[in-house]
């Protein structure tokens, strides 16, 4: 017995297939999900699979089985790039639980015995999962749109312009003074202070750890740790310091008494914002309309 298999048709449903896993196991590691990102990956990752497909095509079947677990989970890899042993094991199995929930949907909804009208039924309800996501896309975006703001830090009489993300979630607050805290992206700190001292930020970025000791004698800005907690964590510490001022841009609205935290990695892949401002600062309508 003999079957065709359709190029195109295979790479549009491994496409799909992929698509659907990956952004299953952004949502269960809670990573930030960036549709380009995940249509691209999956893209390459459904034309590596089907090249070697063909390659394995009159191979034993066990080779292209093996051969196809090794390059998704070697793609799997290079899209989340985790590096802790321990991150990487959970997001395999986020991976194979995905895999599990979709491969029951598609049985579930795709089922051998009904013939008529099955392609027409799986392929309205792929429609409108594509469609519910665009919608759910879209707003995601018009709400961060929203929360956007241009910023400007007054670090030690420097003025630095940078992006800020209003984020209702961040109601972190110093403990010692009360001052709301707003989060930093670490690489800011690379136009704030010297090589040296920014070393002790790369160190932190790697390894956790903050020397408050040896960066107060590299630079002029004095660090204290920051107790703070998160939905996925304990109670940690952040390095923190204060600022002089802020001023939201757009409304020209000065906020003072301030603390900066600093994160240990980046807040926005694509550097989309570098400030994540505390729900605190939120201008209202007097201050827009000065």
């Amino acid at each position: 017995m003999s079957y065709v298999i359709y190029l195109d048709g295979m790479l549009a449903w491994n496409t799909i297939i992929n698509l659907a896993v990956i952004y299953m196991v952004s949502k269960i590691l809670k990573k930030n999900v960036s549709f380009k990102r995940i249509f691209l990956f999956s893209t390459i990752t459904a034309l590596i699979t089907a090249l070697e497909y063909i390659l394995t095509l009159n191979l034993n079947k066990y080779i292209h089985h093996i051969a196809y677990a090794g390059i998704y989970l070697i793609m799997i890899e290079i899209y989340f790039r985790e590096s802790q042993v321990r991150e990487i094991l959970y997001q395999y199995l986020a991976v194979l639980f995905s895999m599990m929930i979709i491969n029951g949907a598609l049985n579930l909804f795709y089922p051998s015995f009904i013939r008529f009208g099955a392609k027409g039924i799986f392929i309205i309800l792929c429609l409108f999962l594509m469609v519910s996501l665009f919608f759910m896309y879209s707003k995601k975006v018009l709400s961060t749109k929203k929360n956007k703001y241009d910023v400007s830090l007054n670090i030690n009489n420097n003025l630095f312009h940078l992006k800020g993300f209003l984020d209702t979630g961040n109601t972190l607050t110093d403990p010692y003074t009360g001052f709301p805290v707003i989060i930093l992206d670490y690489r800011i700190l690379k136009k704030v202070i010297g090589d040296v001292a920014y070393s002790y930020i790369i160190s932190y970025h790697n390894t956790g750890n903050f020397d408050y000791v040896h960066i107060k004698e590299e630079c002029n800005i004095d660090f204290f740790p920051l107790p703070y907690k998160t939905i996925n964590t304990n109670f940690a510490l952040m390095p923190a310091f204060r600022i002089k001022s802020l001023t939201l841009g757009e409304f020209n609205c000065k906020k003072e008494k301030i603390v900066c935290g600093i994160s240990r990695f980046k807040l926005k892949n694509n550097n989309e914002y570098q400030v994540l401002l505390n729900e605190s600062l939120k201008p209202n309508r007097e201050e827009k309309f000065k």
